[in-house]
C-alpha cells in the first residue's frame, strides 16, 4: 500500500488512531493494532498503540475528540528531532 492509497484508498481502507488521529492503513499499520472491548484499534506507531493500552479510556472518552494529540512528551512516533546538546 502506498501513501496514495492511503490518501485516495477505498471507504474501510484506513482507521483513525484513537490517539493521534491521523489515518492509517488497516492492512499492517505501522504501530500494529490492539483490541479493546471487541472492537480493533490501529495505530500510527508503537508508542500511540502503547499508550492506548495503558489507558484506554482516556482515548475513548467522549470528548477525546476535542482533547486533540496526546503531549508529544507521551508518544516518541510524534516528538521533535531531539535538539539537546
Amino acid at each position: 500500500m502506498t501513501q496514495l492509497d492511503i490518501i485516495f484508498g477505498k471507504a474501510g481502507d484506513t482507521a483513525i488512531d484513537p490517539v493521534c488521529k491521523m489515518t492509517v492503513p488497516r492492512v499492517n499499520p505501522n504501530g500494529g493494532t490492539a483490541d479493546h472491548e471487541g472492537e480493533t484499534y490501529y495505530f500510527c506507531g508503537p508508542g500511540c498503540r502503547v499508550a492506548f493500552v495503558t489507558r484506554p479510556a482516556t482515548f475513548l472518552a467522549n470528548d477525546a475528540a476535542e482533547m486533540g494529540h496526546m503531549d508529544d512528551k507521551e508518544c516518541a512516533d510524534h516528538a521533535g528531532p531531539d535538539t539537546s546538546v
